[in-house]
């Protein structure tokens, strides 16, 4: 698995159900089509070993650089991932969101040879940046000055 920190970084997608899948239709929604994004998904009654198979099998040539988003930390997605990552030098991230997806494929074209330790950095500080009490927010913000 993963053998060239020159190539694109693949952004990889993994949740419970079918999560990583509708989160990826909703950035291609705002972005277009995205290349090289993979989804994983935990269905009901699946094993965990099932997933392990699919992603290893899947992700033989992924790149070193990879960025890993993962929706929930301590679920079994996260375990399953933990396994994987630790051979590779991938940026893992838990808190799949909309917002760090959209992050991470700008992210993977600003500088193809992101220290994946630098790239997880931001995206954490992406998502805790785009998590607010909106009404909090816009009571602190005028809404003539056109800020959220």
């Amino acid at each position: 698995m993963g053998n060239s920190n020159k190539r694109e970084p693949w952004i990889i997608l993994v949740s419970h159900g079918h999560m990583a899948k509708e989160v990826l239709a909703s950035a291609e929604m705002i972005m277009g089509k995205l290349k090289e994004v993979k989804t994983f998904s935990l269905i009901e009654g699946e094993s965990p070993e099932k997933l392990i198979h699919q992603m290893m099998t899947s992700l033989r040539d992924a790149p070193e650089n990879s960025i890993i988003l993962v929706d929930l930390l301590g679920g079994t997605p996260s375990n399953v991932i933990s396994k994987i990552a630790s051979q590779h030098d991938y940026a893992v991230v838990t808190g799949l969101n909309l917002g760090m997806l959209i992050e991470a494929e700008m992210l993977r074209y600003q500088n193809k040879d992101n220290d994946p330790r630098q790239v997880a950095e931001k995206l954490v500080e992406s998502g805790k940046k785009g998590i607010v009490d909106l009404k909090k927010r816009l009571a602190e913000t005028s809404i003539e000055e056109g800020e959220l």
